[in-house]
């Protein structure tokens, strides 16, 4: 850099300052403007390029909260739908559970045929023979034959077996029909005895509604191990009343 020039050395009024103060007594030069310059324009530009920063992340953190609200508006819709479902598969689960209930109450309502036969074969006195069995429901329908002597009261005898098992209803055993067959007419030798022919029979009866615990100890004691098992495991299950 070029000194000051004559007439300003001349009169440079801090020259005697600068001596009592013992600095130089020339006094420094000024910078030049273009360093200035640069200096000033490379701090503007900084300041420039911080708040351009700044912006952009105003910009992302705007748009990451934006997308978060989107979101959020979706979330009542979601949840109504999501109620919707679940009100609807509720429903399906509790048709199904009333649907498993029945099922299994129908299965242990249910009376087994090889329990009602050993009963039937216990209580069947001798000379009663038994050709028909139905049942309808809670209905059970028998019919037969009773042989002499004392076929009435073998049927009678059978009716009372039955009103003391634990399958049938007491008071719902009833004989319906009791009449005895018509001879035959075919000839014999005179010295054969007459042959007294059988008595018909027929008797309805009603089936006994036991409770699951009941109708397991009935049917062990029966020997109906098939039914008792199958109690137990819809006990077991939780399917049972």
């Amino acid at each position: 850099m070029s000194s000051s020039p004559w007439w300003l050395s001349s009169h440079d009024l801090l020259r005697q300052r600068r001596l009592q103060r013992g600095l130089s007594p020339v006094e420094a030069p000024l910078p030049e403007a273009r360093l200035l310059l640069q200096q000033g324009g490379l701090l503007g530009l900084g300041l420039v390029v911080v708040v351009l920063l700044n912006w952009l992340l105003v910009a992302w953190w705007t748009q990451q909260r934006e997308a978060e609200l989107a979101l959020l508006r979706d979330v009542p819709a979601s949840l109504s739908s999501l109620q919707g479902r679940l009100a609807q598969e509720s429903k399906q689960l509790k048709q199904l559970e009333d649907r498993n209930g029945a099922l299994a109450r129908g299965l242990a309502s249910a009376t087994s045929g090889s329990a009602l036969l050993t009963q039937l074969q216990a209580a069947t006195p001798a000379g009663v023979q038994l050709s028909e069995l139905s049942v309808s429901g809670e209905s059970l329908s028998l019919k037969g034959l009773a042989a002499d002597p004392g076929a009435f009261a073998r049927v009678n005898a059978l009716a009372l077996l039955l009103s003391a098992s634990p399958l049938i209803q007491p008071a719902a055993v009833k004989v319906i029909k009791l009449n005895r067959e018509p001879r035959q007419t075919a000839s014999a030798p005179a010295a054969a005895a007459p042959v007294v022919p059988p008595v018909r029979w027929e008797l309805v009866a009603g089936l006994a509604r036991l409770s699951p615990t009941q109708q397991l100890i009935v049917l062990q004691r029966l020997g109906a191990d098939g039914l008792a098992r199958r109690l137990q495991t819809l006990a077991s299950l939780g399917l049972l009343p």
